[in-house]
């Protein structure tokens, strides 16, 4: 899992307020990463969702900051 604050500090073992799913196809992760890098002002983290229903390339992404969250679901439809 990654965690990241602001401009790509790590941080590991924080649960953070809002959470989305979403589908990255083959090759476009970094873009969402660099995205997240240059617009969210708090902390922010994604993961490979890995639930029993697992699908491949689905990521869980997590957002201290309600508008960053906001945001970021607005940016990736």
């Amino acid at each position: 899992m990654e965690r990241h604050a602001g401009q790509s500090k790590t941080y590991q073992g924080v649960s953070l307020k809002y959470s989305t799913d979403i589908t990255i196809p083959f090759g476009q992760l970094q873009a969402m990463i660099d995205w997240c890098e240059n617009h969210c002002a708090d902390d922010w983290s994604f993961n490979l969702d890995k639930p029993a229903n697992y699908k491949p390339w689905q990521y869980v992404f997590e957002f201290e900051n309600e508008k960053d969250y906001a945001t970021f679901c607005l940016w990736k439809k």
